[in-house]
């Protein structure tokens, strides 16, 4: 079975004599704008590659771990040594994991470190905004079952993260996140996750 049958076109030369042209020779035409455009977006990926290297390049190296970024691109991983902790060198001041898509679209790419993954932002502001985002998602919890869910148990002591809280925002435990001013609530939670600036 033949894939491309000939078809014949009409074309004018210079000359005005006809020359005739199939579809064969429209694929091929095809398949080089594709080739361009493939060669364009691979070009765009070595330049971001080559940002987040920039930003590597200024971190010293860590005894402790190694830390792997998987670019959502096209899941390149690139490995770096850290020397910072996570929500400073990640540019994600709420120490946020993936996994919730309307955060996820702001990362450049997720980060396993021995603690598990996390997001990796291209600059705090949009660490910030992830955070922002995140947090809107939890407004019509309280406080503390907001705090159970975003600091579980299990990798924090969650009580002593809801009276922090509550301390800092001059709040109840029972009082509704969308109550509380929120962008209080962003900067006591980069102070208590470990955030730099």
């Amino acid at each position: 079975m033949k894939i491309f049958n000939r078809y014949s076109y009409q074309k004018l030369d210079k000359n005005l004599k006809v020359i005739g042209a199939n579809n064969e020779v429209m694929f091929y035409k095809l398949a080089s704008i594709l080739l361009s455009l493939l060669l364009i977006v691979n070009l765009m990926n070595v330049a971001e590659t080559k940002v987040i290297l920039k930003h590597v390049k200024e971190l010293q190296t860590d005894t402790l771990e190694r830390v792997v970024l998987v670019r959502s691109s096209n899941l390149t991983k690139i490995e770096f040594p850290r020397s910072q902790n996570i929500p400073t060198a990640l540019n994600n001041p709420g120490c946020i994991r993936p996994g919730n898509a309307e955060v996820d679209k702001y990362a450049i790419g997720i980060v396993d470190t021995k603690n598990g993954p996390f997001l990796a932002f291209m600059n705090p502001e949009q660490g910030f905004k992830a955070l922002d985002i995140l947090l809107d998602s939890y407004k019509n919890y309280t406080v503390k079952n907001m705090i159970s869910r975003y600091a579980p148990s299990f990798e924090n002591d969650t009580d002593l993260y809801i009276q922090n809280v509550c301390k800092k925002l001059n709040c109840k435990p029972s009082t509704l996140v969308k109550k509380v001013n929120k962008d209080l609530l962003i900067e006591v939670i980069a102070e208590i996750e470990g955030y730099k600036r």
